[in-house]
């Protein structure tokens, strides 16, 4: 709908645009047509100015031909719009139908727990094993600051690390919000 309206309101701009000209192109076709008139004793002058009310004919003609195509673009666009507006409330109206309609069942609403508790058992599985591995690598990092001389390979896995224990504190506590929530439900 906002693409359409959007066209209509270039097509206004543009189409007064085309209409001016049109307005113009037969102004001086009528100034021609008056010249010719007034030089009808002087056949020289009378053919020069001839030549260009021809010329000027055809670019009126041309300028009609636009200022038409226009007009029907237009009214083309806006019954587009009207069609596009119709099919829109008959949706929304269709919505609002099903929507009322349609209710939850109770097995329904007991598959969204069990795919929720299926996806957060998922999650913690995986929080739990990254969690190990960190601890492993967090007791690798440790054996190695407590060398003399800290290489500054280590500190890159630490940093590195921290990250990592960062994001592992947040899916944890997203997944205890997540738990917290469910045993609300319930």
């Amino acid at each position: 709908m906002d693409e359409l309206e959007s066209w209509i309101t270039a097509l206004e701009v543009t189409g007064a645009q085309i209409i001016s000209t049109a307005e113009e192109s037969t102004v001086k076709l009528r100034q021609a047509d008056e010249a010719v008139e007034q030089v009808k004793n002087l056949p020289v002058q009378q053919a020069l100015l001839s030549r260009e009310r021809d010329q000027l004919i055809l670019q009126n003609q041309i300028d009609l031909a636009r200022a038409m195509g226009f007009q029907i673009e237009k009214q083309t666009i806006q019954e587009e719009v009207q069609e596009t507006r119709a099919k829109l409330q008959l949706a929304r109206k269709q919505l609002g139908s099903v929507s009322q309609n349609q209710a939850l069942t109770q097995l329904d609403i007991d598959q969204v727990y069990k795919n929720i508790e299926r996806a957060s058992q998922q999650v913690i599985a995986e929080l739990k094993q990254t969690v190990a591995m960190l601890e492993l690598e967090n007791k690798t990092v440790k054996q190695e600051t407590q060398a003399p001389e800290i290489a500054v390979d280590t500190v890159k896995p630490l940093v590195a690390e921290q990250e990592q224990l960062d994001q592992i504190r947040q899916a944890q506590s997203i997944t205890t919000d997540i738990e917290g929530v469910q045993e609300a439900e319930r």
